[in-house]
């Protein structure tokens, strides 16, 4: 217990977002914890590593620095060509998404519509809704279901995607299972 506990009646005398957006940032952090576990999860597939040795590994490892380093493994493992193209699609969508929960979630909040830059960094302000934070979480959301996919074996996603039928597009994206296998090389 701290040394001076906070007193009874307190109330925070600094600015705080509505409750909407307050709800909105709720759902971006966690969401946002849920895709750095598939990141770790994808990493450690892609090494063939078991989970303690892969925590060893990517335990401290940033977001950002996953996926840069899931797409050098995923080439030089040389997995199939269509999956590299989701991964960096995806990964390009994750960055800049990213940025924005970033924003949102490290950044000041001013007022219920704008989120300004630290003093430690620029003095950027950035407009911000319950809206478009909702609106975050929405891709964010959806990011981490088309991470989950790669993280699955084909199987498991033929197998999930078989149960879904015509929603498995949505719930188990698989855009390199559509794709016809390459022909052989001539000899």
């Amino acid at each position: 217990m701290s040394k001076t506990p906070r007193p009874k009646g307190f109330e925070d005398p600094n600015f705080m977002p509505s409750q909407l957006i307050l709800k909105a940032l709720g759902r971006v952090s966690v969401v946002s914890a849920s895709i750095e576990e598939e990141l770790h999860a994808l990493y450690w597939k892609l090494l063939g590593t078991t989970d303690n040795v892969g925590k060893v590994i990517t335990g401290d490892m940033r977001a950002n620095r996953m996926t840069e380093d899931i797409l050098k493994i995923a080439k030089i493992a040389k997995i199939d060509q269509a999956k590299i193209d989701d991964l960096e699609d995806l990964f390009k969508d994750f960055k800049d998404k990213n940025q924005k929960r970033n924003q949102c979630l490290h950044w000041i909040w001013e007022s219920s519509r704008e989120v300004k830059a630290p003093v430690y960094k620029s003095s950027q302000t950035i407009p911000y809704t319950p809206e478009s934070v909702n609106e975050l979480a929405d891709d964010l959301i959806w990011i981490e279901v088309r991470l989950t996919s790669h993280v699955r074996s084909d199987q498991e996603l033929l197998n999930e995607r078989a149960k879904l039928k015509e929603v498995a597009d949505l719930y188990a994206p698989a855009p390199w299972l559509s794709k016809p296998p390459p022909l052989p090389a001539k000899q």
